[in-house]
């Protein structure tokens, strides 16, 4: 009897580490993970605001109606959408838009999705960034600078209202961080740098 009752947990754990990729890489994120994720104002520079209370958090259909706002396309297995509004002195403001998904492959389909959206915007221009995540891509037109990111199970889509590029790259880069750290099971702490 605690023969079959230690196969069935050591089955178990198997499974559990074999769903969530073992180092939680790959491993989906709920509500409140990605609330963790989104940045908060111990993440940002003095004088910066993000107001967790503003944050705009989904799931069900809800999920599926907030992830089709931009492209309907790779929308299958969204769990979570969230958008987090990010306030710059002198009134520039930026936003973090997260749309969590039950496995890679779910986020690797809707950032292909995005991409390919953005950039068959004619007033959209690709631009050369460093590399965020598994995967990312950065656009601009006459008013803001976006950067999509893929890392793991999430998909972010940063938008500064700005054509320089170095607030949205740092966002991009600090949003990417966060969600590694919270899809390794650790408190999201990274910070703008």
């Amino acid at each position: 009897m605690n023969d079959q009752l230690w196969a069935r947990g050591a089955l178990s754990a198997a499974l559990v580490a074999a769903l969530s990729g073992c180092d939680g890489s790959g491993a989906p994120l709920n509500s409140q993970q990605v609330q963790q994720a989104l940045p908060d104002a111990r993440a940002l520079p003095a004088g910066w605001s993000a107001d967790h209370s503003d944050t705009r958090l989904a799931t069900g259909d809800d999920a599926v109606n907030g992830c089709r706002y931009d492209t309907k396309a790779g929308c299958e297995g969204v769990l979570v959408v969230a958008k987090q509004e990010v306030e710059r002195p002198g009134g520039d403001s930026a936003t973090v838009g997260l749309q969590a998904f039950g496995t890679p492959d779910g986020a690797g389909s809707r950032y292909g999705a995005l991409v390919d959206s953005l950039g068959g915007k004619d007033d959209l221009t690709e631009i050369d960034l460093p590399a965020v995540g598994d995967e990312s891509h950065a656009y601009q037109d006459s008013d803001e600078t976006r950067v999509v990111l893929r890392v793991g199970t999430v998909v972010a889509v940063i938008t500064d209202e700005s054509r320089g590029t170095d607030v949205a790259q740092r966002l991009a880069a600090m949003q990417a961080e966060r969600i590694e750290q919270v899809q390794g099971g650790s408190p999201a702490d990274a910070t703008y740098r």
